[in-house]
């Protein structure tokens, strides 16, 4: 594990952050749109129960004082009526409060505070149309996940560019210069009686130079067989090719979805406007059923039925409107884009204070040293830092891809920037919505 293997480490955990961010921005986005239909759903109930309260109390008034129009089975049929569509405001109040608590939970807000969250943004009704080269080439360029593999594989080549140096033979240069000590003890020094011998310190005779040795030589090492280092070259060159095939796979996968999430976009639109037609027609005919009832050409149960279908048509055009506005956010989510969709952007803090003090002294170290030139050619650019979330004035940056390029060796002019007709825009949010026409 080398400097340059440990700063994609590093590349690979930034990006699992990013996809952590980008999937809680959705499920929010998601819970957020969710409890708006579960508000719009319970209005929709509850009207429907209010119009059959309002004729279940007719008939019933007819019913008590024994009039034409209050006959019992008329009575129990309205009454049958508005409970069903009391149990569905039930129903339709339970399903609010889940959602409320579902997104009270992504947001991090306590369960329970005396409040109920209620959105004040309207979804999109604006017809929104994406271009699917610039989709695609998008979606292809700035997937977290695409930007995670292409590291696993440059790290796959890093890996097999080190198992394939150890087929070669190694010749390394020795050289030793040491002092020796030689003596009776390690420091102390004692004369013995005139008749006896002198004890000798070691660490004096140390310190005196007397005692001198050098060695140099050359030590080459030549693998017999390679079948070590083969077996290992063989293990990378699969590593890398089942990364590489890997990458293949989830650039196709990511095409898929992309494309099926393109076709919901269309798909929830057009069935919008469907619902929306439906809804307009659906109110029309209960006043016209109400007006026919009250002068008496048609039957209650037309009544009945004409408002509950108001209330379902109501419940589902919101029900595709909202799918509509999850299914743009599905595009951005595929495509990379969404959290700047959501205008939520990363960026790397400012460092401790110890590391501005320890990069100093490790500079000037580095200037009072001697240059040594150990190689011929430039090494190649493995990284350009973190990917550039803003868009500038004429489109994106063209630094989106983040792979490996080789160096620009001194002397030879820097290539210009990629004309504003190839760079990928990325399309605008809708400003405001228009109403559907009937």
């Amino acid at each position: 594990r080398g400097v340059v293997l440990s700063r994609i480490n590093t590349d690979l955990t930034l990006g699992d952050l990013e996809v952590g961010i980008r999937d809680l921005t959705r499920e929010t986005e998601v819970a957020y749109w969710e409890l708006y239909f579960a508000y719009r759903n319970l209005e929709a109930v509850r009207a429907g129960r209010e119009s059959s309260r309002a004729t279940w109390q007719k008939i019933k008034a007819l019913y008590d004082k024994g009039l034409k129009g209050g006959e019992a089975e008329k009575e129990a049929q309205s009454r049958e009526q508005f409970f069903l569509f009391q149990g569905q405001v039930q129903e339709a109040a339970n399903n609010l409060i889940r959602a409320e608590a579902r997104l009270r939970q992504l947001m991090g807000i306590a369960v329970s505070d005396g409040r109920l969250i209620r959105p004040a943004d309207a979804p999109t009704e604006a017809k929104v149309a994406f271009d699917w080269v610039e989709v695609r080439g998008e979606g292809l360029a700035r997937s977290p996940e695409l930007r995670q593999q292409k590291w696993r594989i440059k790290s796959d080549e890093l890996q097999l560019v080190a198992a394939k140096n150890f087929l070669l033979p190694r010749l390394d240069a020795l050289g030793t210069y040491r002092w020796l000590g030689m003596g009776d003890d390690l420091i102390s020094s004692n004369r013995v009686p005139q008749t006896g011998p002198i004890s000798n310190s070691a660490f004096q005779s140390l310190t005196s130079g007397q005692f001198q040795e050098w060695q140099f030589g050359a030590n080459l090492t030549i693998p017999i067989g390679f079948r070590a280092p083969m077996a290992n070259v063989r293990h990378r060159q699969l590593g890398l090719a089942r990364s590489r095939a890997r990458l293949q796979d989830m650039e196709l996968e990511l095409l898929q979805q992309l494309a099926e999430a393109l076709r919901n976009v269309a798909r929830y639109y057009t069935l919008t406007e469907t619902n929306f037609n439906r809804a307009v027609a659906a109110e029309q005919q209960v006043r016209a059923v109400q007006a026919a009832y009250e002068v008496g050409t048609v039957t209650l149960d037309l009544l009945l039925d004409a408002q509950r279908r108001r209330a379902e048509a109501i419940s589902a055009y919101f029900r595709s409107i909202v799918n509509y506005n999850l299914a743009i956010n599905e595009v951005h989510w595929r495509k990379g884009s969404l959290l700047e969709y959501n205008n939520v952007y990363l960026s790397e803090g400012p460092w401790p204070s110890k590391a501005y003090y320890d990069a100093k002294g490790l500079a000037r170290q580095r200037d009072a040293a001697l240059f040594l030139n150990y190689g011929y050619t430039l090494p190649k650019v493995f990284s350009r830092g973190p990917i550039n979330q803003r868009p500038d004035s004429e489109g994106i940056d063209p630094t989106w891809m983040q792979q490996p390029a080789e160096a620009i060796p001194a002397g030879e002019p820097t290539p210009a920037a990629a004309p504003a007709a190839q760079q990928i825009p990325t399309p605008a949010r809708p400003a405001a919505a228009r109403p559907l026409a009937p």
